[in-house]
C-alpha cells in the first residue's frame, strides 16, 4: 500500500488572442483580425477618407482607441479587444466669387472666400454703354448677394432709361413759343409750333440747315412731325419775303431790276432767291412776275398782292 501521495496541477501556458479592428469615422470596418497579446499592430489598408460637406474638407490625422478622443501618435501592442477609429481634422473650405459685367467680361475675382462670408465687390461701379434708345444705370447683382456656400458668379444688372434729347427751335429773326422741345429717342417729335415774323415774311418750315441758300438749292432737310432725332439738335425756321429777289430783306426797285435781268437772261449768270421771286404764285418765274413786282413796288404794296 502506497503512502500519502500529493498531486499538483500542471498548466500549459498559451498566449491569448484578441480581435483588433479598424473602423472609419462612419463606423465602416476597414480591417479586422485576431492577434496575439503583445504583438505589434499594423494597419494595412488604404488611408481612410471622409467626404467633404458644404463647409469643411477632412484630413486623416490618425487613430483613436476604443471610443476615446486622444489621437494616437503610434499604434500600441495588442492588450485586449481593440477598436481603432479613424480621426480627421476639419479644414474650412474656401470659395471663389466671380463678378461679371452684363457682357460677360470679368470685373473682379475674389478667391479664398470663407464659408458663410458675405461677398463684397470692391472695384469700380459696373457700367453699360448707352445705345440709340437707352442709357443704363447699374441696379445691383444677379442673383442677389447671399452668404457664400459654394463657388458663385454674380452678374451686373442695369435699369434701362429712355434717352431724351433737347430740340432747340431757332426762329431766325422771328418769334416762337416754346423755344425748346424734349423728345424721347426713337419717338417722332410730333406737332411743331409755328413761328411768326413781322414785315410780311412767310414761314416756309423748320429745317436742319440754317441757310436759305440750302433750301433754294433743294439741299435742306425739312423737319416734320414724323422726324426722329438721335441727339440734341437745333432746327431753324426758314422764311421768304415775297419780292425780295436779291435776299437783302427789303423789296424795292433793285429787286425789280434784278428779276428783269434774270428773266431776260433766262437765269444764266444771274443769282436770285427763287422762293421769293415767283410773286404771281403760278410756279414759274417770268415777265409776269417782273410786271407784278414793279407794280407792287410803285404802289408801295397798296392794293397789290404778291406771293
Amino acid at each position: 500500500m502506497l503512502g500519502n501521495i500529493t498531486f499538483e496541477p500542471m498548466f500549459d501556458s498559451r498566449v491569448r488572442s484578441y480581435t483588433v479592428e479598424f473602423r472609419n469615422a462612419d463606423g465602416t470596418v476597414l480591417q479586422t483580425g485576431t492577434q496575439l497579446y503583445g504583438s505589434a499592430i499594423v494597419y494595412e489598408g488604404s488611408t481612410p477618407v471622409k467626404e467633404q460637406d458644404d463647409r469643411y474638407t477632412y484630413t486623416f490625422i490618425g487613430w483613436t482607441l476604443n471610443g476615446g478622443t486622444e489621437v494616437l501618435s503610434t499604434l500600441p501592442a495588442v492588450s485586449g479587444e481593440m477598436i481603432f477609429t479613424a480621426a480627421f481634422e476639419a479644414v474650412e473650405r474656401t470659395f471663389t466669387v466671380t463678378w461679371k459685367n452684363c457682357d460677360g467680361s470679368t470685373l473682379e475675382t475674389d478667391t479664398n472666400v470663407a464659408y458663410g462670408a458675405t461677398p463684397s465687390y470692391d472695384s469700380d461701379t459696373p457700367t453699360k454703354a448707352a445705345d440709340e434708345f437707352y442709357t443704363y444705370v447699374f441696379a445691383g447683382w444677379e442673383p442677389e448677394l447671399a452668404p457664400v456656400t459654394a463657388d458663385v458668379t454674380y452678374t451686373a444688372k442695369f435699369d434701362a432709361l429712355v434717352r431724351s434729347f433737347t430740340i432747340t427751335l431757332d426762329p431766325q429773326n422771328g418769334t416762337v413759343d416754346p423755344t425748346t422741345l424734349t423728345v424721347n429717342a426713337g419717338t417722332p417729335i410730333g406737332e411743331l409750333p409755328v413761328p411768326t415774323r413781322q414785315g410780311g415774311w412767310v414761314f416756309l418750315g423748320w429745317y436742319l440747315e440754317p441757310a436759305l441758300t440750302a433750301f433754294d438749292a433743294g439741299q435742306s432737310t425739312r423737319v416734320t412731325a414724323e422726324t426722329v432725332f438721335s441727339g440734341n439738335t437745333t432746327i431753324y425756321a426758314h422764311w421768304r419775303l415775297p419780292g425780295d429777289v436779291n435776299g437783302d430783306g427789303k423789296v424795292n426797285m433793285t429787286d425789280v431790276t434784278l428779276l428783269s435781268t434774270y428773266v431776260k437772261a433766262r437765269g444764266s449768270g444771274v443769282n436770285i432767291v427763287p422762293c421769293s421771286s415767283d410773286v404771281s404764285g403760278d410756279g414759274k418765274v417770268n415777265m409776269t412776275d417782273v410786271t407784278l413786282l414793279a407794280t407792287f413796288v410803285k404802289a408801295r404794296g397798296n392794293g397789290v398782292v404778291i406771293h
